[in-house]
């Protein structure tokens, strides 16, 4: 994996609030649903048609996705690298208690 790995994580949670399956999200997108599954495991990078999809699907600027993306070592200080990595964390355990309490 390359210096972008958390990018899978980000584009998982926002398909997860959604609620929608992976292939579900595949359709909306006009993506393959192996695609979408390969890039959320991490096994791939997602297209910048991809990033472009998923911005216009939930509104958010590709910049903000990759923003996000971006915590382990790669932006540019470690005030932004501290935020983007909580902010990421927050929102995985805000979906896995979301479960838990459903």
């Amino acid at each position: 994996m390359n210096k972008y790995n958390e990018i899978h994580r980000i584009l998982k949670c926002l398909r997860l609030y959604s609620h929608y399956t992976q292939k579900e999200l595949a359709v909306l997108l006009s993506f393959s649903a192996s695609y979408i599954c390969e890039v959320e495991a991490g096994k791939k990078e997602p297209s910048f048609a991809l990033l472009n999809a998923y911005s216009k699907i939930y509104d958010i600027p590709v910049s903000t996705i990759i923003l996000f993306s971006e915590n382990y070592g790669t932006a540019p200080n470690k005030i932004t690298q501290f935020l983007c990595k909580k902010s990421l964390l927050l929102m995985e355990w805000i979906y896995a208690n979301s479960k838990i309490n459903s």
